[in-house]
């Protein structure tokens, strides 16, 4: 080599750290081809892909200029050393760029997973990368001095190794098995369509709006005008619909609580059973760390209104949370976005049989952040309408089952309180519509009480399949056919606006409540379904039976909110 000044030098090692970025985004990428479920062809992943090396390369890049100026200021007269020190410089970038991936590991391995020994050993883990780097890399400079090998043979090579990844991720990403090739011909289809925070109200001729679509799905299908859920909670009432389980059964109550994957959810059944699943969610309480992933072979969490997938990298997803404005593109998108990836995978799957789940959240977040909720409610009713369309379209529309479930309410003001934080029926009350092709329901209208654990079981039935032996709900079909007629009891838990817990129930009209301090509500929503005339003092009998049908979710609650938690939900605090 010339002699070089060190400006040079470190302009020239770090292009030689960019080719480390290269290797490395070509990793990144063979692991999100195992990772990733989003619906996308190989050439959007591709395009994925190529991002993924221009960030990992760039990110590099600077990473050498800062070891580099580092490095060669220390030791700007060095020259017979050159070939030592641009070595370190690429060493010291190996360092950074393994310490990014490892180090996050490691915090996680100590703090939530508490082994001081596993972190250590993964914080410690560049360090012998970086070792390794270095040797390699004096070689390769060394050789490069004697003038045995060019300048860009590094460069070239490393990007021609990421390209090979790259591509090659690709083609496997867009060949992965996304279900319905061992499936049955002549097996009916589901379309699952969640919607949180819409009330009972909202639609039909209760509504103080339009909802035609919602309507013409209602006049072919069975209504359930009792339907409750047995938590206001989005990602618990979820998580219900999913499993066929009480809250108090699946451990998830709140928002950031995880559904186990001890817990089989119907669209595992559906999958393993050879049906192509596919989920479409609308908000970061549904995404795939929430755990409701279980069972989709293609499951698209991905809010980013620009390139699909770019906030999977795992810098730029960092770069995105750490910003206000890119936080809130990842937080959630609307009901037309979601139901445009649902179109166009159902593009590309209807010629098998098929199970969907379409989540949907407009309701809840114009509720909760003063939007117009009118305006919420009519993009779920075009989302209906676009669904239908497209099975219409895809000519499958009589072969599959449609659900439409409200998963909790709102209170819009209702007993002086906002968003879902009650267990009022304006919350707890939720609009289920089941059309079933070639079902002509006896009883178009169901009164009786049923609850959102019973959907799962439901939709297992109607496909042909054995319920779920560990969910506890019934199938709703005898319904429709005026074979059943029996209301459903059903225990209620929620939190207040302040996180205090609240345990109820809800049967045969009476709707009791309990707050954590003992203060307890009684009331008969037939005849007062404002919730107004409080039955505590008067009807003591219906006090008791529904103290004793709680009692054992009682314990439960107990159980699951830890020993900080307020005293058990049932203890009388005085003389009834």
């Amino acid at each position: 080599m010339e002699r070089w000044g060190v400006l040079e030098r470190v302009r020239f090692g770090a292009l030689q750290c960019a080719g480390l970025g290269l290797v490395a985004g070509g990793m990144e990428v063979v692991y999100l081809s195992t990772t990733l479920r989003l619906p996308l062809s190989w050439l959007r992943f591709l395009l994925l892909g190529a991002t993924d090396l221009a960030v990992m390369s760039a990110l590099s890049a600077l990473a050498g200029l800062g070891v580099g100026a580092l490095v060669h200021l220390l030791r700007p007269d060095e020259e017979r050393d050159l070939p030592v020190l641009l070595a370190g410089q690429t060493a010291g970038c190996a360092l950074l760029l393994t310490g990014y991936y490892l180090w996050q590991g490691a915090i996680w391995t100590w703090i939530e997973g508490q082994q001081p020994i596993g972190a250590a050993a993964m914080a410690a883990m560049p360090v012998g990368f970086a070792g390794v780097v270095y040797f390699n890399a004096r070689f390769w400079f060394r050789r490069m001095a004697a003038e045995r090998t060019s300048r860009a043979s590094w460069l070239i090579a490393a990007a021609a190794a990421g390209g090979v990844l790259c591509v090659g991720s690709a083609v496997a990403y867009a060949n992965r098995d996304t279900g319905g090739r061992f499936s049955l011909e002549g097996d009916a289809n589901l379309v699952l369509v969640t919607v949180d925070g819409l009330r009972h109200d909202q639609i039909g001729a209760a509504a103080a709006w339009a909802t035609p679509a919602l309507d013409a799905l209602a006049r072919d299908a069975v209504v359930f005008d009792n339907a409750v859920t047995p938590s206001p909670g989005s990602r618990a009432a979820n998580a219900t619909v999913l499993v066929g389980l009480h809250p108090l059964r699946h451990r998830v109550l709140g928002d950031r609580d995880i559904l186990s994957r001890a817990y089989r959810s119907l669209f595992e059944v559906l999958a393993s059973e050879g049906w192509a699943t596919g989920g479409f969610v609308s908000d970061r309480i549904a995404e795939a760390g929430s755990g409701l992933d279980q069972g989709f072979l293609v499951f698209d969490d991905d809010f980013f209104p620009a390139l699909a997938g770019i906030a999977r990298i795992n810098l730029v997803g960092h770069v995105l949370d750490a910003l206000p404005a890119g936080r809130a593109a990842l937080d959630r998108r609307g009901a037309s976005a979601t139901t445009g990836r649902f179109e166009a995978w159902l593009g590309r799957h209807h010629e098998l049989p098929f199970a969907a789940w379409v989540h949907l959240s407009d309701p809840h977040h114009a509720a909760v952040s003063g939007g117009d909720v009118a305006e919420a409610v009519a993009a779920v009713d075009d989302a209906v309408a676009r669904i239908g369309a497209a099975l219409g379209e895809a000519g499958v529309a009589e072969r599959t089952l449609v659900v439409v479930a409200g998963t909790h309410g709102e209170l819009l003001g209702a007993h002086g309180g906002q968003g879902n934080h009650s267990l009022y029926d304006e919350v707890v009350r939720v609009p289920l519509l089941i059309r079933a092709p070639g079902l002509r329901p006896e009883v178009p209208r169901i009164e009786a009480q049923v609850r959102l654990m019973d959907l799962a079981n439901t939709a297992l039935d109607w496909l042909k399949l054995d319920p779920m032996d560990e969910s506890e709900g019934i199938v709703l079909t005898p319904y429709g056919l005026g074979q059943r007629r029996a209301t459903i009891w059903c225990a209620l838990v929620g939190q207040t606006a302040s996180g205090e817990w609240l345990l109820g129930m809800r049967n045969n009209g009476l709707k009791y409540v309990r707050h954590a301090d003992g203060t307890e509500e009684l009331y008969n929503v037939d005849d007062d379904p404002g919730e107004v005339r409080d039955l505590v003092e008067i009807q003591t009998s219906a006090l008791i039976s529904a103290r004793t049908l709680l009692a054992s979710d009682a314990a439960a609650m107990a159980r699951l909110i830890g020993a900080g938690a307020p005293r058990d939900p049932l203890e009388p605090s005085g003389d009834d």
